[in-house]
């Protein structure tokens, strides 16, 4: 398969940045902000650590200021995304927040029809549908406490896949690093009107410290601003097709860190663990399929 026969060094960038972002569920869940506050701090210290890099200056002073609000509204959707994500970690924990962000590609092969004005490609949908067995194991064999945070889970894949695909669409015409800090920032500007607007929101606006403050640092630099660059570097060599079947790897790293780093094995049953395998193959086979079902010349 064509997949092995890449730029390595590229190869070896787009995995790098997965891997680290596959830590983001431990940490949130080691950091003991409420998701709200987590988000908020998360973005703060990663879009202003792009602002050293003068790539990203450049590329943001080359941006209309059309195309700077169209990309904020749609970190926008980027920090509600976040915030569902560790939401549901808090309400469950970060093997059940993970599986739930597993249905992403179910639910771009949905939306991607309706935003792009695009025909529908059946297979796609199939694909995702052979999730839903899964998730009717994982749904009888999780605790009724942690339900909520499964569907939250899922909520947090909603909004990605729409964040997803308008950002598709908009890295045709923007710099990609200059999109990153817009993007952040944006989602940073959405959180706080948020705030501003209903004050009764959970939200301690005291600078974190001790442990939190570390981990923040840790999160935003290492598992945003680096993965994000090395990302953009590897899809300068590497086509759709290799970057989305990597990418589809994260909630498997997640999944598998959550066990090693949390022990969340001891809270999962048989029937829960064959649910996830289930709902992995089916997000894992959508890659394998994309060249056939999508017929993509440049691949």
């Amino acid at each position: 398969m064509a997949y092995f026969g890449l730029n390595k060094t590229a190869y070896i960038q787009l995995h790098i940045s997965v891997f680290l972002w596959g830590f983001t569920a431990i940490l949130g869940e080691l950091i003991t902000l409420t998701s709200i506050e987590l988000v908020w701090w998360r973005m703060l210290f990663a879009f202003v650590s792009l602002l050293f890099l003068r790539r990203a200056r450049k590329g943001l002073l080359g941006m209309s200021c059309k195309e700077i609000v169209k990309i904020g509204l749609n970190g926008g959707l980027l920090a509600l995304h976040w915030v569902a994500f560790y939401a549901a970690i808090k309400m469950a924990n970060p093997t059940i927040a993970l599986v739930g962000l597993s249905t992403t590609s179910f639910f771009t092969a949905i939306f991607e029809p309706i935003i792009s004005k695009k025909t529908i490609v059946w297979p796609d949908v199939f694909i995702g549908f052979v999730a839903i067995p899964g998730m009717v194991l994982i749904y009888k064999n999780v605790d009724l406490q942690m339900v909520t945070g499964l569907w939250v889970g899922i909520g947090a894949a909603v909004v990605l896949a729409i964040f997803s695909i308008i950002s598709k669409k908009q890295i045709e015409k923007s710099n990609a690093l200059g999109m990153s800090f817009v993007q952040l920032s944006g989602g940073w500007l959405f959180i706080s009107l948020a705030l501003f607007l209903w004050p009764s929101m959970q939200f301690d606006l005291v600078f974190p410290t001790g442990p939190n403050l570390w981990l923040l640092l840790i999160m935003a630099i290492f598992c945003t601003t680096i993965p994000f660059i090395l990302s953009l570097k590897a899809l300068r060599k590497l086509s759709a097709f290799t970057s989305n079947l990597t990418l589809n790897l994260e909630p498997v790293y997640g999944i598998f860190m959550a066990w090693i780093f949390l022990n969340d094995a001891k809270e999962l049953s048989t029937g829960f663990v064959i649910g996830v395998l289930i709902v992995l193959v089916s997000v894992l086979s959508y890659p394998l399929l994309y060249p056939v079902t999508h017929k993509d010349v440049s691949e």
